[in-house]
């Protein structure tokens, strides 16, 4: 067996027909990370003249890291130890110092309120991982922006109509669309004339969570690079045209992917984002797909998650995956790495106090 950089034909063939094949892993990520000042590369594994893994690494200043893979078979764990130590001999090659793998395997299914409904063996893969070096990060809680361990997944495979749909949602979610359903309306967006629409609620909604906005200049890189897989939709006022909420999400290889949503603090009031996941859910019906995701959640099930409490009204289930796993490949540049990062986050804290 041979790791190798592979083509993009080879690469999306191998991960778009994979189980295991997901947005993180999207060979069009490749080129868009490469905008945010990453390197990227897309790899894979060949035994003779069959491609049995694929795995896109993204490293920035001496960090890498891979997001929901390698995609490949993780029963077979002589091809996971092989993987593990070549990775290793490719980023020490590339200068990489550290490396995060979020492996996409499931651990548990669990409803809406934290009950397992079906548990996957870990500890072999977990082992494997342990010998080649690498340290299990833990069982995590909250969401991480690398890779979420827990997942709203909605079914889709048997409903097939809008009836069916609303049948499935909680009685909240089905009253709130006939309380306001005559003032709001949702729009799929066909190009980006409308990019304004879709911002302003998300730059409403990250000056709540005290998160910078990203620049227009990511939306239309986004575009660029991922075209029709791209969605975006706004809900808006009936009465004054406003964008009520706004939703950006991904139609990749069988599954939508919810990636980013805001809502106007003007129009709060209207339940904007109630609409845009029925509206997600109905463009799942319209492109025929089994699944849709509503992605990352927390996986804290008491009362006080209000998101999961929100998402778990739309009839959806919890996927718990198994972590990350984290190798340093280079202790003194890791160290070095550390304490710039503590330096630069006290003086971030500093700024934040002054502007206060």
């Amino acid at each position: 067996m041979n790791l190798v950089e592979i083509s993009e034909r080879d690469y999306r063939k191998f991960e778009e027909g994979a189980k295991t094949g997901n947005l993180l892993q999207d060979f069009s990520r490749a080129d868009f990370r490469k905008t945010l000042g990453f390197e990227s590369y897309t790899l894979g594994v060949f035994d003779k003249k069959d491609l049995k893994a694929c795995m896109l690494l993204l490293v920035k200043n001496g960090e890498g890291m891979i997001q929901l893979g390698p995609i490949m078979d993780y029963t077979d764990l002589k091809l996971l130890k092989f993987v593990l130590e070549e990775i290793s001999e490719f980023c020490r090659n590339k200068n990489v110092f550290v490396l995060e793998i979020f492996p996409p395997m499931l651990v548990s299914i669990r409803d809406k309120d934290g009950n397992v409904l079906e548990s996957f063996e870990k500890e072999a893969v977990k082992k494997c991982f342990a010998d080649a070096g690498f340290k299990f990060e833990g069982e995590t809680i909250g969401t991480v922006a690398k890779a979420n361990r827990f997942m709203a997944v909605k079914d889709m495979s048997e409903i097939h109509d809008e009836e069916a749909l609303s049948k499935s949602y909680n009685y909240n979610v089905r009253r709130t669309i006939k309380k306001y359903g005559d003032q709001v309306y949702v729009e799929t967006l066909k190009d980006l004339s409308k990019l304004a629409d879709v911002m302003q609620p998300i730059s409403d909604s990250n000056k709540r969570n005290e998160v910078n906005d990203r620049p227009v200049s990511y939306f239309e890189d986004m575009k660029k690079y991922f075209g029709d897989e791209l969605v975006l939709q706004v809900a808006y006022s009936k009465e004054s045209g406003e964008a009520v909420a706004s939703h950006v999400f991904f139609n990749h290889s069988g599954e939508l992917v919810s990636f980013l949503a805001g809502i106007s603090e003007k129009n709060k009031h209207l339940n904007g984002m109630t609409f845009l996941y029925d509206a997600f859910y109905k463009y799942a019906i319209e492109k025929k797909l089994d699944r849709a995701n509503l992605y990352g959640v927390e996986g804290d099930f008491s009362e006080k998650n209000q998101l999961l409490r929100f998402k778990g009204h739309f009839g959806i289930f919890v996927e718990e995956y198994v972590g990350g796993f984290k190798k340093v490949l280079d202790e003194k540049a890791y160290s070095k790495a550390n304490r710039k990062k503590k330096l630069m986050g006290g003086l971030r804290k500093i700024k934040r106090l002054i502007k206060k």
